[in-house]
């Protein structure tokens, strides 16, 4: 019993060491890091200034470990509409022109990470997990 609780805690401790998760910049400066499996939707408010620069909204999913999977991104309204979708990729760098286009009149710009298996024929669930919500001046 020993052993295996002694195994279960050296495996845990790896994974706690992985260096996976998302990144969440905007014009450069770092807004969020989500380590991976966060169950807690994170808000951020957005200032008058940072939304009206001239800058981009980067979104980044690193991982250490070789994953299959394949990851894809979602920018939602306040009412769960679609509005951007950046399929089949890891990393997103969107201007912020472009967004304040999309979101005009928006309260809340909500970003969603999409999970799904590499081969459809698995039988896994596809995963939409809820990043963040950045609150819009």
């Amino acid at each position: 019993m020993k052993n295996l609780f002694l195994i279960i805690s050296l495996f845990t401790g790896m994974a706690a060491t992985s260096q996976s998760g998302w990144d969440i910049k905007m014009n450069g400066r770092l807004l969020l890091n989500i380590p991976p499996n966060t169950e807690t939707a994170l808000i951020k408010r957005i200032t008058r200034t940072e939304w009206y620069k001239n800058g981009s909204l980067e979104i980044k999913y690193h991982n250490t470990e070789k994953n299959p999977w394949k990851r894809s991104f979602s920018l939602t309204d306040e009412k769960d509409k679609d509005l951007y979708l950046a399929e089949n990729t890891s990393y997103v760098k969107l201007s912020l022109v472009r967004l304040r286009n999309l979101f005009k009149g928006k309260k809340q710009l909500r970003i969603y990470a999409i999970i799904a298996p590499p081969n459809p024929d698995m039988g896994a669930p596809i995963r939409r997990i809820h990043l963040c919500t950045l609150r819009l001046p």
